[in-house]
């Protein structure tokens, strides 16, 4: 698939308990083990082959959903995005609150977020966050899920994400990210041109932006413990009228970027 690259999506599958059943259940036990390791090792095909066995003949529920999550995995990670989608979507739905179950839910809503579609990624972060412990991947969980809100004009929503993140995680990678947002208390999208120590420099990149057409403005931020001049255009509502203009004005400014 080459989009679901969070480290911690390969290690999921093994740290996942096993739930025997009757019958050859302890068998699929077993090749539900091997399955895991191919899927881990990179041997995509080899993992969904035997999956694809233990969903067919399994009748324990939990051990169902765990094959059809690894299988979801192993399916993302070689390119198969709508079995993916499907077999993630089953495993949530048979494992419930269970760790597949929000494990699941975590997985289907970075992918979700990967094809832009914020709400219902909203919906799938928020049930996994629900559902899980607290402890990483939570903050991952917590900061995509306030991109998403902002994506969808939840603002305010999203700052309270963004502040668990900071309350719960403050060693976590996320939390300078989410201090940021916080300190931003932005409500609009806009294009970032430039950042510059002097006010004058700003201002006359302001000029020149201005001079090809865009509506560009300056303001100050702390960053980094120094007060800097920030460079922007445009105050979008929208998230894709952002990156319309964001394509635009690359022309002219290549190293262009959204804010916040």
């Amino acid at each position: 698939m080459g989009r679901l690259r969070w480290p911690w999506c390969i290690a999921l599958a093994a740290t996942l308990g096993l739930a025997s059943c009757a019958d050859d259940g302890g068998d699929l036990d077993m090749q539900l083990q091997r399955a895991e390791r191919d899927y881990q090792a990179g041997r995509q095909a080899e993992a969904i082959q035997s999956l694809n066995r233990i969903v067919e003949k399994s009748q324990s529920n939990a051990q169902r959903a765990r094959a059809l999550y690894v299988r979801g995995l192993a399916r993302a990670t070689s390119g198969d995005r709508r079995g993916a989608y499907l077999d993630l979507e089953k495993a949530a739905s048979l494992a419930g609150k269970s760790d597949v179950g929000w494990k699941a839910q975590g997985v289907l809503g970075v992918m979700q977020f990967e094809d832009q579609r914020w709400t219902v990624a909203a919906g799938s972060l928020s049930t996994a966050i629900d559902s899980m412990p607290t402890g990483p991947p939570m903050d991952a969980y917590l900061f995509r899920l306030g991109l998403c809100l902002e994506r969808t004009g939840r603002w305010r929503e999203a700052l309270t994400r963004y502040d668990r993140i900071v309350r719960q995680f403050p060693g976590g990678r996320y939390a300078e990210l989410a201090s940021r947002r916080l300190q931003l208390q932005a409500a609009h999208f806009a294009v970032q041109c430039g950042v510059f120590d002097r006010a004058s420099s700003a201002q006359a990149q302001v000029a020149q932006l201005r001079r090809d057409g865009f509506d560009a403005y300056t303001r100050q931020e702390q960053r980094s413990g120094r007060t800097a001049h920030v460079v922007l255009v445009g105050r979008f509502g929208s998230y894709e009228q952002a990156l319309e203009t964001l394509r635009r004005v690359k022309g002219y400014v290549p190293d262009a970027v959204l804010w916040p």
